[in-house]
């Protein structure tokens, strides 16, 4: 698979903000996003407030972007959020049972609602059922938090597949994770 578009150029405080946030370079996905300035800098901004402005544990958070990852079948976002997740103290067993939630017994109740939604956003429509179960779970606030960060890693997701984005190198080890 080659890779859809070149990588852009950063501006200058676009590029500070992300090694600022990130604590390293820009990955390849921003890199791509570079073609355009608006979008790599509002993409940063949006993609901080759900990395650090959100009230639910990131570590829950993460178990919601690997779910996503492993719907979407994006090897990137898998490779780049099993060591996030790691990270956040996300286990082993945990990270490889997100690919069938279901039937582990890793998740409790509030994660298994989360990641029922997850499902459901990824696949583009959310149930009466299963938003009912989670109403009962979680805080308006958090009910946003859990279906903007799956809304957001849908967009990553899509954009990384329609641009074929490169995984980078150091990420690469013959085992990303629970993709199907």
């Amino acid at each position: 698979m080659t890779q859809r578009l070149p990588f852009g150029t950063i501006e200058p405080a676009t590029l500070a903000r992300i090694r600022e946030l990130w604590k390293r370079d820009p990955v390849n996905l921003y890199r791509v996003l570079g073609n355009q300035p608006a979008l790599v800098a509002g993409w940063t901004e949006f993609a901080a407030v759900i990395r650090y402005g959100c009230e639910l544990p990131r570590d829950f958070r993460e178990l919601l972007i690997l779910r996503n990852a492993v719907l979407q079948r994006s090897e990137y976002e898998l490779a780049h959020h099993s060591g996030m997740a790691r990270a956040a103290g996300v286990g082993e067993a945990r990270i490889a049972a997100v690919a069938d939630w279901r039937g582990s017994e890793l998740f409790d109740a509030r994660e298994q609602a989360a990641l029922a939604v997850c499902d459901e956003v990824t696949e583009g429509r959310l149930s009466e059922a299963t938003f009912a179960a989670a109403r009962e779970l979680f805080s308006n606030a958090e009910l946003l938090e859990i279906v903007v960060t799956v809304g957001f890693y849908c967009m990553v997701g899509r954009v990384l597949q329609a641009f074929q984005v490169e995984l980078e190198p150091e990420f690469r080890t013959g085992d990303a994770g629970p993709l199907p």
